[in-house]
């Protein structure tokens, strides 16, 4: 289980792994709009993957709002047994449901994989974390969201 987050750089017409911080960061001092009125203008993609199975890679979109998206959802999920949100920009459909208490499926534009839920969960605030770690850095803490509270809550 792996999930990645890319930002797509548009000067280079090409997705970056978020680990790539030196080539997002001449990327955000050439982009004047990337952070304004508080709110963070990054696209990209957030991607599962599971047993050769890769979700969401092909669907790119802006990321501060899909990371809260997909939080809400997870918690929504666990507490509820199922949820359904769409990306921000575009008509993607996202579907999670509990398939059983240890598994649960995670459809994006129907396309689903089942996932280990504590596995997944696990994987997911590593990745959310390592998100926030990269705006932190890059905003230079301007940039302010509850995206840290939300995976902590979850459980």
């Amino acid at each position: 289980m792996d999930i990645q987050t890319f930002i797509y750089l548009e000067n280079e017409q090409n997705h970056v792994n978020i680990t790539e911080q030196d080539r997002i960061q001449v990327y955000i001092q050439q982009k004047e709009d990337w952070l304004e009125d508080g709110f963070l203008n990054l696209d990209g993609t957030i991607s599962f993957t599971q047993n050769g199975i890769i979700q969401g890679a092909d669907h790119s979109d802006e990321l501060a709002p899909l990371w809260q998206y997909y939080a809400d959802a997870l918690k929504n999920c666990l507490e509820d047994g199922s949820a359904i949100f769409y990306y921000p920009n575009t008509p993607i459909e996202v579907c999670l449901k509990k398939v059983n208490n240890n598994r649960f499926s995670l459809t994006i534009d129907q396309e689903e994989a089942v996932y280990n839920t504590l596995d997944f969960i696990q994987t997911f605030k590593q990745a959310a974390l390592s998100f926030h770690q990269l705006v932190e850095v890059i905003s230079d803490r301007k940039y302010e969201d509850d995206l840290l509270e939300k995976i902590e809550n979850l459980s």
